[in-house]
């Protein structure tokens, strides 16, 4: 096979010359889709005539087929640097210990080969290094990814580092204590950066020079022969043509001695800028996000001896965790009965229904109409002990509402909740809630 073009396939084996890593009938069907050749000062391969070939051969090879043949991707990285990520969160003004570079966490997420609209879980969040992964994909990509990270808050990790890092990646200016100090720094060296650049000389020849081009660049379209531009009647202004580069190419010679003047004012001006541009602090960006932030206790045995402004309390908490299921977050409305959040866009609502009775279900529905005014869609989900559906209550509306069950997670809560009989100490459970 000579290579490339590879038009001719010698199929005939030779011994002492190797095999044939593919059939032809492969080689035909792949040598336009996963073959590459490049030219390379150490190919492995000789030529038609026995000597080393410029030329190799490379194979493409992709996740998706690799999966399924059972390959998967290497699952040691020694790219990923540790001191990487330290220098992450030192830009943030936090520290942490043994934190994971971003761009790790990036590298993870593209080789999923999910689409730009994915969730990712991290329940070991640590300083939060998936949360800002996950946003700087977006900025880079105008992804759609969500994230949710979970931690625990021994020695305050969760509240110093991880929220402290979302809270700093999302307002610098506001949440950075030094931001303002090293931007203001930033602005009065770029200020003088742009003094400088205002000193810097444009010398009459860099016009000239722009002409000289230009002509010559024209000369290129005029025939090379003279007998063609003489039949062509071009020869008089092809002549013109040249006195005017010879003209041109003498007046840069005779400027040379201000030409080494300016040259060398610039270089200085030049030198000065660079020296002051390695002094500008590299500040991150805001990145634009919303953020709700969750903490929670155990409750422990004390779920069995509960109080009535308990009962609602939890059920609040269950109200957040149905709608981060449906991503409807943003609370508009609550009271002992319900609970009614809109989603980013305000295009969704969603409506909960927490008492088993129904003596407030008219008062809940005109809620809904007045929540859901320009809203696209209604998500109710409404309190039941059995398998009642409750969609016929919704028939009046002229509004696309979905009726769904509290979900059986949750249900099971209640059921402990309200087979309590008596109370005996305090409520060892309470949610605290954040969003930005």
């Amino acid at each position: 096979m000579v290579l490339p073009p590879y038009q001719v396939f010698d199929e005939i084996h030779r011994e002492g010359e190797g095999r044939w890593r593919w059939t032809k009938e492969t080689y035909l069907e792949k040598k336009d889709t996963i073959l590459v050749f490049k030219k390379t000062k150490n190919s492995p391969l000789v030529d038609q005539y026995g000597n080393k070939s410029v030329w190799n051969i490379y194979t493409k090879r992709y996740l998706k087929d690799a999966q399924k043949k059972g390959n998967v991707p290497s699952n040691i990285f020694e790219e990923f640097l540790n001191s990487e990520a330290t220098k992450e969160l030192g830009q943030l003004e936090l520290s942490f210990s043994y934190p994971k570079p971003t761009s790790l966490i990036k590298h993870l997420i593209k080789i999923t080969q999910k689409k730009n609209d994915i969730k990712i879980l991290d329940f070991f969040a640590g300083s939060g290094t998936t949360g800002q992964a996950v946003l700087e994909l977006n900025e880079t990509d105008q992804g759609s990814r969500q994230f949710i990270l979970c931690t625990n808050n021994e020695n305050n990790i969760c509240r110093d580092v991880t929220l402290e890092r979302m809270k700093r990646l999302h307002d610098p200016a506001k949440y950075i204590p030094t931001y303002k100090i090293k931007n203001q720094k930033n602005e009065e060296i770029k200020n003088e950066i742009k003094s400088l650049k205002e000193k810097l000389k444009i010398s009459v020849v860099d016009e000239i020079n722009e002409e000289l081009k230009e002509l010559k660049e024209l000369k290129k379209s005029y025939p090379t022969k003279k007998s063609e531009r003489l039949s062509k009647n071009l020869e008089e202004k092809y002549q013109l043509l040249l006195i005017k580069i010879r003209n041109l190419t003498e007046k840069i010679i005779s400027k040379e001695e201000d030409i080494k003047e300016i040259q060398q004012h610039n270089k200085k001006i030049v030198a000065e800028i660079s020296k002051l541009e390695k002094k500008i602090i590299n500040l991150n960006k805001p990145l634009d996000f919303s953020l709700k932030y969750y903490a929670m206790k155990f409750a422990g045995s004390a779920i069995s001896h509960i109080t009535d402004d308990d009962k609602i309390a939890i059920a609040y908490n269950a109200g957040e965790l149905v709608a981060i299921s449906e991503n409807i977050m943003f609370e508009t409305l609550k009271n002992n009965y319900s609970q009614f959040f809109v989603n980013s866009i305000h295009e969704e609502c969603l409506a909960i229904y927490f008492d088993e009775d129904l003596d407030m279900l008219d008062e809940f529905k005109e809620n809904l109409k007045n929540q859901s005014k320009s809203i696209r869609k209604s998500i109710v989900y409404m309190f039941s002990w059995g398998t009642e559906d409750y969609s016929y209550l919704f028939d009046d509306f002229n509004l696309d509402v979905i009726v769904k069950p509290i979900p059986q997670p949750i249900l099971e809560i209640y059921k402990k909740i309200y087979k309590a009989e008596k109370w005996s100490g305090n409520l060892n459970s309470y949610k605290e809630f954040q969003e930005f």
